[in-house]
């Protein structure tokens, strides 16, 4: 049975695309850099990491950590998108069935903290994990199963991106659901093959209950 669920954030949990979208354009203008017009080129980019908008501006590194710094205050001054469709009654049905939920996440942890208190779940997720900027969702979730004594075959991966997708599938055993509708557009997150592609939390519920 696969008991250990572990969700992204933003994009999964949070209905946060155009939130994240707006505030991306005013940092940017804040720091005189090429802005972003569109929706779409802005999931291009894959900015909930931002490891692409830092591949694209290279910006130095005093000015990066302004930009971080710039992001977490105003995450924290303001976090209020909606919760992704379904994803309580998910939450509430998978905790009832026993299952231990898990976040990883490039959002900062005071932000996800409080965003789930104030939505009523805080207290249904056993550990948050902050991931860095760089790729190490796959460390954080071999911290958080060492400590938690389970292996990837008795996990659940849930991520709306494409590079967590091609990340976490390193982790042998551990089976990786694909939301659309999140951060990365529906073509690219196929392409890069979970090993399950859905839209909606009643799907993945059902997948589970299957595995």
């Amino acid at each position: 049975m696969r008991r250990n669920i572990i969700l992204d954030f933003d994009g999964v949990i949070a209905d946060s695309l155009e939130h994240s979208f707006m505030l991306t354009k005013k940092g940017l203008k804040k720091f005189n850099l090429e802005g972003i017009e569109t929706l779409e080129e802005f999931r291009q980019l894959k900015q909930k990491s931002l490891n692409s908008l830092f591949r694209k501006h290279k910006p130095g590194l005093l000015q990066a950590i302004f930009m971080v710094n710039y992001a977490y205050s105003e995450l924290r001054k303001d976090f209020s998108p909606p919760l992704r469709r379904g994803v309580k009654k998910f939450i509430d049905e998978e905790k009832s069935k026993g299952k231990r939920l898990f976040i990883i996440s490039n959002n900062f942890r005071s932000v996800i903290r409080k965003y789930l208190k104030s939505k009523g779940i805080l207290h249904y997720f056993s550990h948050i994990s902050k991931a860095s900027l760089l790729k190490d969702k796959v460390r954080k979730a071999e911290k958080i199963m060492k400590r938690f004594k389970f292996t990837p075959g008795q996990a659940v991966f849930i991520t709306d991106t494409d590079e967590d997708v091609v990340e976490i599938s390193s982790l042998k055993g551990i089976v990786v659901i694909g939301i659309t509708g999140g951060f990365c557009n529906e073509d690219n997150l196929a392409e890069s093959a979970p090993d399950y592609l859905v839209d909606s939390f009643a799907q993945i519920s059902k997948i589970i209950d299957s595995l």
